[in-house]
């Protein structure tokens, strides 16, 4: 799966190499597009867009031969670690592995600007969260080299 994304979709980053508001906001209308709804304030967006260009990590865009974008992957860096953000997939329109290349790619590339670790998020159990949630925890799991478990404690206040 990763294969069939390295060869069929093309990768550009936005990044401090490449600034790119243009692309940034292809990336901003896209998600939206997809997740059928603006899900944060435009003020969030631009941190966002700050923190990549200035040197904390990648925003990168997957396009088919037409041009169409069918994915977006965003990874911040922290001082050793590189945290997978945000991954959106078009996969309504198109009905092939579209997260495993990118998010792959990803990895490599942190690992390039020296980062030591690359943390994929939670991993929730079934049972734990709704279906789709641990779909994409289980997608994760295929990229882990190790898991750490956490016990979350909540404390209400009353």
């Amino acid at each position: 799966l990763v294969n069939w994304g390295r060869r069929n979709l093309r990768m550009v980053y936005v990044n401090q190499a490449n600034p790119a508001p243009d692309l940034y906001d292809s990336y901003r209308e896209f998600h939206v597009r997809i997740a059928g709804r603006v899900t944060r304030p435009p003020a969030s967006w631009d941190a966002m867009y700050r923190w990549l260009v200035a040197g904390g990590g990648e925003l990168a865009l997957a396009y088919l031969e037409d041009d169409a974008l069918v994915a977006a992957t965003v990874s911040v860096d922290g001082s050793e670690t590189t945290y997978y953000a945000s991954g959106v997939y078009d996969r309504e329109r198109f009905d092939r592995p579209l997260a495993h290349w990118p998010l792959f790619d990803a990895i490599q590339r942190s690992r390039a600007r020296g980062n030591r670790c690359f943390d994929l998020g939670d991993l929730p159990e079934k049972g734990t969260v709704s279906d789709k949630e641990f779909n994409i925890g289980y997608f994760k799991r295929g990229f882990a080299t190790a898991i750490e478990a956490h016990r979350v404690w909540r404390w209400t206040a009353r």
